[in-house]
C-alpha cells in the first residue's frame, strides 16, 4: 500500500499523482507477487493508493486523517497541470511581448546588458510584493515612544505599580 501525506490542496494533489506515477512499477511487481501466490486481492487493495488528507499535523488531526483515507483525486490532479501549462503559456508570451517592445527602455534606465524583461504570473506579484514591503521598511521612521509608570500606595503601607 502507498499513503500519500501531503498538502491537502490542489498542488498537495498534483504531486501525490506525480508521486503514483514514479511508483507505479513497485506497486504493479507487489501485486504480481501476491496474484503469484494464490493470495486472493480485495477491491481495496487492488489498487493500494490511498490518499490522507489533513490541515493539522497535531496527532488527534493525523490519527483522524488516517482512520478516513480517501482516494487521490485525478480531476483535481488534472487542473493544476492545466493551470501551470496556461502559466507558462501566458508567461511566456508576456515576456516575449514586454522583451520586444521596453527592451530599449529597460536598458537605457537599467543595465545595458538586459536582454529580457520577464514576467511570470506568480512571480510578477511576489516581485511587487517585496518592493511593497522593502519600500515600507525604507520609509519607516523611529517615533519616540513614552512609557508612563503609576505608582500608588495606600496608608496601609501597600503599594501598586501599574
Amino acid at each position: 500500500h502507498l499513503v500519500l501525506w501531503l498538502d491537502c490542496d490542489a498542488e498537495g494533489e498534483n504531486i501525490a499523482h506525480e508521486v503514483m506515477s514514479v511508483t507505479r512499477r513497485a506497486l504493479e511487481i507487489q501485486r504480481t507477487k501476491r496474484q503469484q501466490t494464490g493470495r486472493s486481492i480485495t477491491a481495496s487493495e487492488n489498487d493500494g493508493v490511498h490518499r490522507a488528507r489533513f490541515s493539522s499535523i497535531a496527532p488527534a488531526a493525523l490519527r483522524l486523517a488516517f482512520g478516513n483515507l480517501g482516494t487521490p483525486d485525478p480531476a483535481l490532479s488534472r487542473a493544476v497541470d492545466a493551470r501551470q501549462e496556461l502559466d507558462l503559456r501566458v508567461g511566456v508570451a508576456v515576456t516575449r511581448l514586454l522583451t520586444r517592445n521596453l527592451i530599449g527602455d529597460a536598458r537605457r534606465r537599467f543595465d545595458k546588458t538586459t536582454r529580457v524583461i520577464s514576467y511570470g504570473p506568480c512571480q510578477t506579484p511576489t516581485l511587487h510584493f517585496c518592493i511593497e514591503r522593502a519600500n515600507e521598511i525604507e520609509r519607516f521612521r523611529a517615533e519616540r515612544v513614552w512609557r508612563v509608570r503609576i505608582e500608588a500606595g495606600s496608608g496601609g503601607g501597600g503599594r501598586a505599580t501599574v
